[in-house]
């Protein structure tokens, strides 16, 4: 048990909060924000056609949009 104790962080309101998983969590976020920049940045720069595609479910209908040469793909894809 000591040994668990010494690896764990208490906060005030008494849950244990391993740092690791912490570090994890938040490295997460920002590989979740950093992908779709990533990927317009990437786009924007690009000298060829781009197609882009999104499915939005509002309940359980989805309605797909696409745009581009590929967007037909890519809506059925998606």
């Amino acid at each position: 048990m000591k040994l668990f104790e010494e690896k764990c962080q208490c906060t005030g309101e008494g849950f244990r909060v391993s740092q690791r998983y912490l570090v994890l969590l938040v490295t997460g976020f920002i590989v979740i924000f950093a992908g779709p920049v990533i990927l317009m940045v990437a786009a924007f720069i690009s000298d060829g056609s781009i197609s882009v595609g999104a499915v939005i479910f509002i309940g359980p209908f989805p309605i797909v949009l696409g745009a581009g040469p590929e967007a037909t793909w890519l809506g059925l894809f998606i």
